[in-house]
């Protein structure tokens, strides 16, 4: 049994006899809940942390049927690179451009700056 696919043909039939409105997030959320509690399909082997294969395949159906998730506020599901126990690999990704190296930045006073400034003062002047 493939568990994404058989999610993927779930919203098939969702999307095709329109049965909820997609825009509405508690009836996504009830349509998965109705299939994971269904006893024959927890006999089969689905449990609840299962709903992510719904997630994803959620947005692979919309996509197929050209329709645009991010319309209804529906945020992108980040892919799961690992599922092992006792690995902590970070996937993290900053907005922050690179900062120009502060040595290229800095150059030495020319001649002329160093005559028209006035000379630093030094602790009796103060």
């Amino acid at each position: 049994m493939n568990k994404s696919r058989v999610a993927r043909d779930l919203w098939r039939k969702v999307f095709n006899d329109n049965l909820i409105n997609l825009s509405d997030g508690d009836a996504r959320k009830g349509v998965v809940r109705d299939f994971l509690n269904d006893p024959i399909n927890k006999k089969a082997g689905w449990k609840s942390k299962d709903a992510r294969f719904f997630r994803l395949g959620f947005q692979k159906v919309a996509k197929e049927n050209n329709f645009n998730v991010m319309s209804i506020g529906v945020a992108p599901t980040p892919s799961r690179s690992k599922t092992q126990k006792g690995t902590m690999n970070m996937n993290v990704k900053t907005k922050q451009k690179n900062p120009v190296p502060m040595g290229d930045s800095i150059k030495p006073p020319t001649e002329q700056e160093k005559k028209s400034g006035r000379p630093i003062p030094t602790t009796p002047q103060l």
